[in-house]
């Protein structure tokens, strides 16, 4: 018999969307609780709060007063993927959303809902005790300090998978240390042999995280704590082993397998988890014409002779079809994710325009200077559109 899939819509649109209608936190409180959306089983981290079904409906009214979201519309379900075999007692699927009130979003949430012999589709939070989420992006750099004819001045591209698996598996102390991603097979009848990426969390990036004040991520193994991309290659040889790797999704599906470890050495009798991965890159030559999020001129041209004279800084972008942004970056150091970044902002809605507040300016108009432009296409590829002066230098880092 097959499996009714029409009962999830009135999850997210009978029930949180009824809710998240209301004006008042008690009304959306009241609403989604007596909706009957959420599982018995139902679990959630926000926040570094475990929610469970007798919680959710108050936390997620709560944030979405917060964020000045309720009297708004959830919208946009999405169904992911789904897996009816595992436990064909539970069928469960990944469904994603997003919340919108005028010019307040939250875009691209997910969670995964659940059907029960006998019973209706219900939210069931997340579908494993595992946090994974295999996804795809691209990256543009574009020097705006160079004269046309300068080679450096040439845009720099980079295409990746990401793999962000954190080290709790929800119950042992141990955790997950070690992971391994393997695609599928030419005829599709099981998993290559060889994993696609190797991954591992060693004693030394648990300490980095807990200093940080951060959840431990297993990194790619031989890479740096938490560096998560597989890049697909940049150029030559490298590039059109990424093509050839972009076509084996298309062939073969996306989903992945990926077998979990308790230890760094990855031996023992894995846990298996099977994903899907979110988007696919395009292929090496089509990244030119890819719709990167553009800068407007006047802004390209302020950031070139930005000296730091102030501490905000106002950003304009192009409208685009494409690309959703999502947020905006200044950064004073090729170290964007750390020190360097002087000032992060979200990017609302329709919005096209920013006056960013930096924390630490440039020293002089010939400093490291980057804007950051990050947005999500419809088929939830990451892009990072990345602007960067440093008065003429040859290297600029």
């Amino acid at each position: 018999m097959d499996t009714d899939l029409r009962g999830i819509s009135r999850v997210f649109v009978g029930g949180m969307n009824y809710a998240i209608g209301a004006s008042s936190l008690e009304t959306c409180v009241s609403r989604m609780a007596g909706a009957g959306i959420f599982d018995d089983q139902f679990s959630l981290d926000i926040g570094g709060g475990a929610l469970n079904k007798s919680t959710a409906a108050a936390a997620f009214c709560q944030f979405a007063s917060m964020n000045n979201l309720l009297g708004g519309k959830v919208i946009d379900p999405v169904l992911r993927d789904c897996d009816f075999s595992t436990d064909p007692s539970a069928k469960t699927c990944e469904v994603g959303f997003s919340m919108v009130k005028g010019s307040q979003a939250f875009e691209g949430a997910e969670l995964a809902v659940v059907l029960r012999p006998g019973a209706d589709w219900k939210l069931l939070g997340r579908s494993s005790p595992y946090e994974i989420h295999i996804g795809s992006a691209v990256q543009r750099t574009v020097r705006l300090d160079l004269p046309g004819v300068d080679p450096a001045s040439t845009a720099t591209y980079t295409r990746a998978l990401t793999f962000d698996i954190a080290g709790s598996d929800g119950n042992s102390s141990t955790g997950i240390r070690a992971a391994k991603v393997f695609q599928r097979n030419l005829d599709n009848s099981g998993w290559e042999a060889t994993p696609l990426v190797s991954l591992t969390l060693s004693d030394a990036c648990i300490t980095q995280a807990a200093q940080a004040s951060e959840k431990p991520r297993l990194a790619v193994t031989g890479s740096s704590c938490g560096a998560s991309w597989l890049s697909l290659g940049d150029n030559g040889a490298d590039a059109q082993a990424g093509d050839s790797l972009i076509d084996n999704f298309y062939r073969r599906g996306r989903k992945v397998k990926i077998e979990l470890y308790n230890n760094v050495a990855a031996t023992g009798t894995p846990v298996s988890v099977i994903k899907r991965v979110d988007g696919v890159p395009p292929k090496f030559a089509a990244l030119p014409s890819f719709p990167w999020l553009e800068l407007e001129s006047k802004t390209k041209q302020a950031l070139v002779k930005y000296s730091g004279e102030t501490a905000v800084f106002s950003a304009s972008w192009a409208r685009n079809g494409a690309v959703s942004g999502k947020d905006v970056t200044f950064c004073t150091s090729s170290n964007c994710s750390g020190m360097g970044r002087a000032a992060h902002d979200e990017i609302l809605v329709g919005q096209r325009s920013i006056d960013l507040t930096l924390s630490s300016t440039p020293t002089g108009a010939s400093s490291y200077k980057q804007i950051s432009l990050y947005g999500r296409t419809r088929e939830d590829v990451g892009v990072s559109s990345n602007y960067v002066s440093c008065g003429g230098a040859t290297m600029c880092n």
